[in-house]
């Protein structure tokens, strides 16, 4: 037994060393060119990792265009120059590297000792004011840089949207055992409900409007938010790999990591959002398309594609939809909440007082030479939002919340005949090029010794 375990042992190693080998060899000489010398390497899910005389590397396995990853860099010039400073690494050591028609993003990259602490206030309050920032930042890149506009992802929800309806409507009860057909059954058709109230409450979204003021502000999104991505050194958090920044609703952003963290309590949603809305306001729309992307079943998707399609069970449908409930009764209190002081316009009417608990501290003498710091103003605009607007936005947030409240009561009817999921992340299709063709040509933004 324990010969037959090592031998499966031995031939995992064979195949994780060919599956290495295989990017290594190509890559090797290629650097070489910059001096660069590999001395650790491997292969993730969607990215090669290597070690040099000049730090980690990450080299990615989706294939691009060549001018959309030089528009990639005209817009880190552009974030650079606009004074964004939160790098966790050099991004100006980015390469290019370039293959027949396809090019490949490798920039640098930085491992932390320890992981973001999602249940530390102070480090999510830090994530929040971080991509408020970012924000802020790629306001103008449009009209101030006369750049092109590429990477348009504006409409990939709505895309996103109807192909996992159709997934949904495709699949078929008859690869499954008899037992579990039924809570399978009704499992899918709760789905598909869920599915086209959401397609119908974004399509209810006055787009044109929402898409004119984002196109105004020229407003980029960081594309792949998520504490993975926020890493600690040299006594502050900084934001990590900028191969996905495009054009798309900058909520996205936010809902992005909310997924990733994947905690559905509404005093942990509450007080992460209440940072960032106190630095960024939204507008009625964006403010529901928000709460729109955070109904999205993004968890029970990623379940379903880790699953083979014969091995859901009755035990795995009652799992998820006890998550989907919590889900719902947070997003529920997060809407009663905001709408209550229309937190998410802070910024855009004056900040409320929050009552404190307790007694106020207060500073009376310090020993290390500390200079006493100005009270920081995370409102920097001073618009004022008219009545229609405010009107507006109360109505769609009573619609909203009428279409939680619904969904939360199917879930829970259905849990009772017992059923349920559980959820995790959801991954970008990768066009992963394995052949060992010969590099044509290659472009690095920064000069490395040759």
């Amino acid at each position: 037994m324990r010969r037959h375990r090592s031998h499966q042992n031995m031939e995992k190693s064979l195949t994780f060393f060919r599956n290495n080998k295989q990017h290594y060899v190509k890559l090797e000489s290629f650097l070489l060119q910059f001096n660069l010398k590999v001395c650790r390497f491997y292969e993730a899910k969607d990215a090669c990792y290597f070690y040099t005389n000049q730090g980690w590397f990450r080299f990615s396995l989706i294939s691009y265009e060549k001018q959309e990853l030089l528009w990639l860099k005209s817009i880190l010039e552009y974030l650079e120059a606009a004074s964004f400073d939160n790098w966790a690494t050099a991004w100006q050591k980015s390469i290019i590297l370039e293959e027949m028609r396809t090019a490949y993003f490798i920039q640098p990259w930085f491992f932390p000792e320890e992981p973001f602490s999602v249940s530390d206030p102070a480090s999510l309050a830090r994530a929040a004011e971080i991509i408020a920032n970012f924000h802020a930042t790629s306001k103008g890149f449009l009209m101030e840089c006369a750049l092109e506009l590429k990477r348009d992802r504006w409409n990939d929800f709505e895309k996103n949207l109807d192909e996992k309806l159709q997934l949904i409507n495709d699949l078929e009860l008859k690869v499954y055992s008899e037992k579990h057909q039924k809570s399978i059954l009704e499992f899918k058709n709760l789905l598909l409900e869920l599915l086209k109230g959401i397609k119908k409450e974004w399509q209810s979204l006055e787009m044109n409007a929402f898409l004119e003021n984002q196109l105004n502000s020229g407003m980029l999104t960081h594309g792949a938010f998520r504490p993975a991505h926020l890493v600690l050194q040299q006594n502050n958090y900084y934001l990590l790999n900028w191969e996905a920044i495009a054009f798309r609703p900058r909520v996205a952003d936010l809902a992005d990591f909310i997924g990733q963290v994947n905690w559905w309590e509404p005093e942990w949603l509450l007080f992460f959002l209440g940072e960032y809305f106190k630095r960024q306001p939204l507008c009625p729309e964006e403010y529901k398309a928000f709460h729109i992307l955070l109904r999205f079943p993004w968890e029970v998707f990623a379940f379903l594609e880790k699953l083979l399609p014969d091995k859901l069970e009755r035990k795995h449908v009652k799992e998820l939809l006890k998550m989907l409930s919590r889900k719902n009764h947070c997003l529920e209190q997060m809407v009663q909440e905001f709408d209550a002081q229309k937190r998410w316009l802070w910024g855009k009417v004056n900040t409320p007082v929050i009552p404190k608990n307790g007694t106020e501290l207060t500073s009376v003498e310090s020993w290390g030479g500390f200079t006493k710091a100005e009270k920081p103003s995370h409102v920097t605009v001073d618009e004022r939002v008219n009545g229609a607007e405010a009107e507006r936005s109360l109505e769609a947030d009573q619609q909203s919340e009428a279409i939680v409240l619904e969904i939360t009561e199917n879930i829970e009817n259905f849990i009772k005949e017992e059923v349920d999921f559980t959820m995790e992340d959801n991954t970008r299709t990768l066009a992963n090029n394995s052949n060992n063709q010969k590099i044509t040509s290659q472009i690095h933004w920064k000069e490395f010794p040759k």
